[in-house]
């Protein structure tokens, strides 16, 4: 009996995994695939930094003013949607 039990437990883990594995699609970086354009996140780094020293110089919102007008700027010199 009890080796019954075993092999019915590793036929229901096999067909687990192979149901499991089934399912998996090829990975895709989905709203991520960004992260893979240096250019791009240079930019947006960059961006980033302008934007803390306006902050400092300026305030708050100037410097968020400063960090969006590059990000958009970014976004428009790389491909992406103008968000």
């Amino acid at each position: 009996m009890t080796s019954f039990r075993t092999g019915l437990f590793a036929i229901a883990t096999a067909a687990a995994l192979v149901s499991t594995v089934g399912s998996v699609s090829t990975a895709s970086a989905g709203p991520y695939d960004w992260m893979s354009n240096k250019p791009y996140v240079a930019c947006v780094q960059q961006a980033y930094s302008h934007g803390q020293v306006i902050t400092q110089l300026y305030g708050h919102t100037a410097g968020v003013i400063a960090y969006n007008r590059d990000r958009r700027a970014c976004n428009r010199a790389n491909g992406y949607p103008d968000a």
